[in-house]
């Protein structure tokens, strides 16, 4: 029987759910209370149709979880990642990892004590840290103003009103579609030495500031895939997923993308190559956000996020003035090929001097 513990915090843990936990789901789900919010008083749950609900998900794609304190279970949890028609509705591209989830806490007696804004905020930086998410989404009905205060304290924010989108209680309500962002990929504090601010790293641009989020090159497609492709040679079908699956298949490569919005506006590739360098491998912007700092953004942002002290790339002459522009300096390796001058790459840290 499998019980692991995802985490412990704040006085809450959150558990892997097992058939075990079919009697408390079904006690919950027929409490009046509790399906005002969740599911609906005209649909409670029986420990037959428990089974039958939450049997699927334990055999599907959702991680079904249950939330104890102590020796309490005391409510109901779940996540999941957005399939890729769910990403296009919501305006996402397909290669963002992008994760849903749903919770209520079956004890009202323990509604209004801020333990729902807790388990939210522990839930993020578990799904951060586990899943490198670049956002997760939440959908509550409009009317539940006091989940959305919730969700909103825990870091989300309203971002579209979904026309009746769920049926509740024999009728189709609106939603707000609410959306969070790690902050540890935004701005990463605790990891960005005072060398690595922004104001140490030259090229500030004019683009609109950015999010900075990870991709997964196993769901690469759409603008992700049209932007990386503008920074590959002959960037065939064939070579595209060679570069993919045996270039950031690999646990020492990263794929970046910086995003304004939900719209990706540029794409970077880098591989490790030390605890604080790597090697810049593609950069490429989206042909109509280009000349607006988004490159030079992106070069910042991942310097910041990988904590390096060291990246280095090789360019052509067309862009070799970018990587000066970013703080990069660059000299001639000559002609690699016939009539094609390559230009070596190196930004670094600066000395801090006691």
């Amino acid at each position: 029987m499998d019980v692991r513990v995802l985490f412990n915090e704040n006085g809450l843990s959150v558990r892997h759910m097992t058939a075990d936990d079919y009697p408390q789901m079904a006690a919950w789900l027929s409490d009046p209370r509790v399906l005002e919010f969740y599911e609906g008083r005209d649909r409670p749950h029986d420990l037959p149709r428990v089974q039958q609900v939450f049997g699927r998900k334990l055999d599907g794609a959702v991680t079904a979880c249950i939330v104890f304190a102590g020796e309490q279970d005391i409510g109901y949890i779940q996540f999941y990642p957005l399939a890729h028609d769910e990403k296009l509705a919501y305006g996402f591209d397909v290669a963002q990892i992008v994760y849903g989830l749903d919770q209520f806490i079956g004890e009202p007696e323990l509604w209004n004590r801020g333990i729902g804004t807790t388990l939210m905020q522990a839930m993020m930086r578990y799904l951060s840290r586990k899943f490198r998410v670049s956002f997760v989404v939440m959908d509550p009905q409009a009317w539940n103003t006091r989940a959305i205060r919730c969700y909103e304290k825990a870091g989300f924010r309203k971002a579209r009103r979904l026309p009746k989108h769920e049926r509740h209680e024999g009728e189709l309500r609106d939603c707000w579609l609410m959306v969070w962002t790690p902050e540890e990929v935004e701005s990463n504090p605790a990891r960005s030495g005072s060398w690595r601010t922004e104001s140490n790293l030259t090229g500030s641009g004019s683009g609109l500031l950015g999010r900075l989020v990870k991709l997964d090159p196993r769901q690469m497609g759409g603008s992700a895939l049209d932007i990386l492709s503008s920074a590959v040679f002959q960037p065939t079908e064939e070579r595209m997923s060679h570069i993919l699956d045996a270039v950031y298949g690999s646990d020492s490569t990263t794929l970046y993308g910086l995003a304004i919005g939900p719209d990706l506006v540029a794409v970077a590739g880098i591989r490790r190559t030390s605890e604080t360098a790597a090697e810049l491998l593609h950069i490429a912007v989206k042909a109509s956000e280009r000349r607006k700092g988004n490159g030079s953004q992106l070069v910042k942002r991942v310097i910041q996020a990988e904590n390096l002290e060291e990246l280095v790339a090789e360019t052509d002459r067309d862009a070799v003035n970018f990587y000066r522009r970013c703080g990069f300096t660059a000299w001639s390796l000559g002609e690699k090929y016939p009539g094609v001058e390559r230009f070596a790459c190196r930004w670094q840290a600066p000395v801090n001097l006691p």
